[in-house]
């Protein structure tokens, strides 16, 4: 849709400015989709490693991170975003002295767009963050906006060319933005039924999105004593919640093969490995295993070596076996492994 979007302004705007005011205008509208592409993965960066960490909390149910990363994120991307446009702003005569001479009418219009039209950095960071947002949760309604911000300025840049002239269409660009954003606005009072401020309201997290302290347990592990001294832990863990004999023992054994594992073969001598481990028991048993080490994809291994010693990676073997699902990503240098066991016998 964004793709789709993209190619509707360009040929609207294009059309409109040498219908309206020449030649010129169209030079320079080159010239701003080439620094817009550029300065534009500031914003679209800061979203899109948003979304690729948020997609790990989200799964975990980590409420606490989430809504820290979060906040991180928009404050990172705002801060980022206005160094940019500050650095545009400021260097906009010799920006526009590369592609334009001082002579030309194409000049002084590249001087007007490139103090114009980089207002929008700020508030895309801010849009592209929240879409974000609900698209890891699968909220995908307010995914048209994708397309409507394009459109949108498509539309401001035709009602408004004639009117004030090429300025319309660089001014587009942060009024489209702002008012999808007073659209996220709109449907997040109407999601919380009221106005607020809350970052879980904004993020429209329910209620019951999330564990409490008393249904989750984690540990960092640097050792194999630590391995198989946990593992009892989780047992323990698990009988406490209520949960069957034969599922705790199922939940030690896939921390003790799978932990076991990247201690054997991930920790790399000199290095400062470690192990996150998280285990959360609400409506099914989430164990999440999260290492520094070598990437290493337990699936696609059993996928490569099927037909191999069937006494060989016993380990991962079993957990597959004995889980209802795993996930593996690889993010940021990270090792992440979900496993999730249906608790019900």
């Amino acid at each position: 849709m964004f793709t789709v979007g993209c190619t509707v302004k360009g040929y609207i705007m294009n059309m409109t400015l040498i219908h309206n005011i020449g030649s010129s205008a169209v030079a320079v509208m080159n010239v701003q989709g080439n620094i817009c592409a550029t300065i534009g993965a500031v914003p679209l960066g800061c979203a899109n490693a948003f979304l690729a960490l948020g997609s790990l909390y989200y799964g975990e149910e980590d409420r606490k991170s989430l809504l820290r990363l979060t906040k991180y994120s928009l404050t990172a991307g705002m801060i980022l975003s206005s160094i940019a446009m500050v650095l545009i702003m400021s260097l906009s005569y010799y920006i526009s002295d590369i592609f334009f001479d001082v002579n030309y009418e194409a000049f002084a219009i590249s001087m007007r767009m490139l103090l114009l039209f980089p207002g929008f950095l700020v508030f895309n960071a801010i849009f592209s963050i929240f879409i974000k947002a609900y698209q890891l949760q699968g909220q995908t309604r307010l995914n048209i906006l994708s397309l409507g911000e394009n459109i949108l300025m498509a539309a401001l840049a035709v009602v408004f060319v004639p009117i004030i002239g090429s300025d319309a269409v660089w001014l587009a660009f942060p009024i489209s933005d702002i008012l999808c954003i007073l659209c996220i606005t709109l449907s997040v009072f109407v999601f919380a039924h009221k106005i607020t401020l809350s970052l879980p309201d904004w993020l429209k997290l329910s209620s019951s999105f999330g564990a409490d302290e008393s249904q989750l347990i984690e540990f960092t592990i640097t050792s194999m004593d630590q391995v198989i001294n946990i593992s009892q832990k989780i047992i323990c863990f698990c009988s406490a919640h209520g949960i069957s004999r034969r599922k705790s023992n199922i939940a030690g054994l896939t921390v003790e093969e799978m932990a076991g594992n990247v201690v054997r073969h991930g920790f790399q001598q000199g290095r400062n490995n470690s192990i996150s481990l998280r285990i959360v028991s609400k409506d099914i048993l989430t164990i999440r295993l999260r290492d520094n080490c070598p990437e290493f994809d337990p699936k696609k291994r059993l996928e490569q070596f099927s037909g191999e010693d069937p006494c060989a990676n016993l380990g991962i073997k079993l957990t597959a076996r004995l889980a209802d699902e795993m996930i593996y990503q690889n993010i940021a240098g990270l090792n992440t492994v979900m496993i999730k066991i249906n608790t019900e016998e």
